[in-house]
């Protein structure tokens, strides 16, 4: 079965989506910027903004969105996350035991 494109959907503009815009090229991920329920690009106005939170779609009503998987994620953190664990990229230990660890 062929994996669907991860759609991400944020303002017209770097601000928080950019990492994730990144990291999905860093991950090799096939994406596409896509409003939801939309012909449109990038979010460009309050109301499709306000269709989105009356529809349910947005987790805390916040953007950026990335559909992917099945999920729809937000938070840019939340989301560079998934993506790192997802590729392996995310390391085994964190940093908390890299600082507490001698050699």
């Amino acid at each position: 079965m062929a994996q669907s494109k991860a759609k991400l959907t944020y303002w017209d503009g770097r601000g928080n989506a950019e990492i994730i815009r990144m990291m999905l090229v860093v991950c090799g991920e096939d994406w596409e910027e896509k409003v939801f329920e939309s012909e449109a690009q990038h979010l460009t106005k309050r109301s499709e903004m306000e269709n989105m939170i009356s529809a349910g779609v947005l987790c805390f009503d916040q953007v950026p969105l990335l559909e992917i998987d099945g999920l729809r994620l937000c938070q840019r953190h939340a989301i560079v996350k998934y993506l790192a664990r997802k590729h392996n990229l995310y390391g085994k230990y964190g940093a908390a035991h890299n600082s507490t660890t001698s050699n």
